[in-house]
């Protein structure tokens, strides 16, 4: 009887084994959250597509799209009038990551909805992870854009931290296309606190290699209130996941420096945009009639509220602003005790602004 007692306690042994090696490695964490992320990625529809370009670092750029999944009689514009939808990711993000963070948004198959994969993340790693420029990842969006819809196709933008502001950087170089466009924390150079974004970069806090550093990113760079952290087995995850990038050390920290604190010093063309005398994108954004919808946190200390006040106020009425109370740039702020993100806070308005019917005014 006893020989018959060993075998099953031994299975359940190695079970436990396997499975608290699984989760001091952070394989299961990470294994759950490309789980998550390829649910969403099939929920929306989407396929992963490649096009050859013919200039920029790569020969090729990844994308995707749900189009394979839309009905017959929904090409390019929808049955209530909207035109395709173009989701630009975060800072760190990947395309996949966005279907999953913006679901409820892009949930029901009746609309075109392409998400692009920037320079330097996901699929369009750069050879040995060479750092693209801000101008280089702006131009591999325009590519992806213009090789996927036609060059007189309107099309709305949604933007999120860096990819709002190459939402922002996309008005100026595709003016009368871009009907509306809404930016979630967006970061181009005149709304961020340079002194925050110098002295992150200073304290190397944004490492992704282990869980302190992660930590450390989500509370100092995203603003996430320690209530709102993501508990330990999944901080074991994210850097998992890192770790099977295989991207140097300090391949985030640098990339970080490039857009955010040396940013105009590699491209000076985006300097300075909210001045009146600006001779490129300030006039730009001025004379294009497309709608400007921006969330920002009240607290958030990379895109600064005053400055994304100061732009709506240089937009005029084309432009929207809505300052979320006690929220920072990915949560609510360090003393609020709230667990819920920037992204969960606003989706349901996100969602009817986008969705709204062209003919309607803005609520």
């Amino acid at each position: 009887r006893y020989s018959m007692l060993r075998w099953p306690f031994g299975v359940l042994f190695a079970l436990f084994a396997y499975f608290t090696r699984q989760y001091l490695s952070g394989d299961l964490a990470a294994g759950l959250v490309e789980m998550l992320e390829n649910q969403a990625v099939k929920a929306g529809g989407f396929k992963v597509y490649e096009i050859n370009v013919t200039s920029g670092p790569l020969d090729s750029l990844f994308y995707m799209d749900n189009m394979i999944s839309l009905p017959e009689n929904i090409t390019l514009i929808n049955n209530k009038g909207l035109p395709p939808l173009v989701l630009v990711h975060a800072f760190t993000m990947k395309a996949a990551s966005m279907a999953m963070s913006f679901q409820p948004v892009i949930a029901n198959r009746d609309r075109r909805v392409i998400i692009v994969e920037l320079l330097g993340h996901g699929h369009n790693m750069l050879p040995n992870h060479t750092l693209p420029s801000l101008d280089e990842m702006l131009e591999g969006v325009v590519m992806t854009i213009d090789t996927v819809l036609p060059r007189d196709c309107h099309f709305h933008v949604l933007g999120f931290s860096l990819g709002g502001a190459l939402s922002l950087f996309l008005l100026d170089r595709m003016p009368n296309r871009i009907k509306k466009t809404v930016l979630i924390a967006p970061t181009p150079f005149e709304l961020v606190n340079r002194e925050f974004t110098s002295s992150l970069y200073a304290k190397r806090a944004l490492g992704w290699h282990n869980k302190t550093k992660i930590k450390e990113y989500f509370l100092e760079a995203l603003g996430v209130s320690p209530n709102s952290l993501p508990p330990d087995f999944m901080m074991r995850g994210i850097q998992r996941i890192r770790e099977k990038e295989k991207v140097p050390l300090d391949y985030w920290d640098e990339f970080f420096k490039i857009i955010l604190v040396d940013s105009t010093k590699e491209d000076k063309k985006f300097e300075n945009f909210l001045k009146h005398n600006s001779r490129d994108l300030g006039r730009n954004l001025k004379s294009n009639n497309a709608e400007i919808v921006i969330f920002v946190g009240e607290r958030d200390a990379l895109s600064k509220a005053s400055k994304c006040i100061d732009f709506k106020l240089r937009m005029g009425d084309r432009c929207s602003l809505y300052v979320i109370p006690n929220t920072a740039h990915f949560g609510v702020a360090k003393n609020a005790g709230i667990v819920h993100s920037m992204v969960t806070e606003i989706m349901p308005m996100v969602s009817l602004i986008l969705n709204q019917d062209p003919q309607t005014d803005s609520p």
